[in-house]
């Protein structure tokens, strides 16, 4: 089913390492269901309380957000990373990431959508960590502030724990407003859902370990049913 947003601009941004490019949408909240919710339990917490981002736009003058995902190259090979930026926040900080890993598809150009089809179809399941056919998920602690210079991460954890997997894929497209021509954006709507642990990062402990290439900690933060709405383009025209 055709589904179209009345209010969508789009930023195209030039990459200095790879040939394909980085989309950034900004969205309106109302018009763009997508988010990432569920329950979260720090380290020092007794309970699971509940949470909720939603990659989308809290006012269309004052607050906006983007999400925008791109295919490079990683020690561990092809990987596509996914990114939203909350740019209410100083600086523009990025709050929530996805990594993703392919043994087999490239790292010098977009991903086919029959390529895209069968990486992200229904029943697929990415195991947390880093490498070919995981996940990395990244999220901005403590929520609400004040955040640590780095997301938290499950690679921060000496053994990983988790998995997500993709319960729901749909077509979805909608008008893009760019130099007064109406071109579409056309591709999936994924829906995901995902359990586990990251490893909670510190700035502090990170400085004083001596190595500005590695962190590794024992303070787990557990996430529980969570769900996760995001959008992956396949093309315009």
């Amino acid at each position: 089913m055709k589904t179209y947003l009345h209010c969508l601009f789009l930023l195209l941004l030039c990459s200095a390492c790879h040939p394909t490019d980085e989309l950034e949408l900004l969205v309106e909240q109302d018009l763009t269901p997508l988010f990432v919710s569920g329950q979260i339990k720090g380290p020092d917490e007794a309970a699971f309380s509940d949470f909720r981002i939603d990659f989308s736009t809290i006012d269309a003058l004052t607050q906006t957000s983007s999400w925008h995902g791109n295919v490079s190259e990683g020690e561990l090979g092809s990987t596509y990373l996914f990114r939203h930026f909350d740019t209410s926040l100083p600086f523009i900080s990025s709050d929530f990431g996805l990594q993703f890993w392919s043994a087999t598809l490239p790292s010098d150009r977009d991903w086919t959508p029959e390529e895209l089809d069968a990486f992200f179809s229904i029943g697929t399941q990415f195991d947390f960590g880093q490498g070919p056919g995981k996940v990395e998920i990244s999220l901005h602690l403590p929520l609400g502030g004040p955040y640590q210079r780095e997301l938290s991460r499950p690679s921060f954890l000496a053994d990983p724990q988790g998995s997500l997997e993709i319960v729901s894929v749909s077509d979805y497209e909608y008008q893009l407003l760019l130099g007064g021509a109406v071109p579409r954006s056309f591709g999936k709507l994924i829906q995901a859902r995902f359990s586990g642990q990251i490893g909670l990062y510190d700035q502090e402990a990170d400085y004083w370990d001596g190595d500005p290439n590695f962190f590794q900690t024992d303070e787990v933060v557990e996430l529980r049913d969570c769900e996760l709405v995001f959008y992956l383009e396949y093309g315009r025209d």
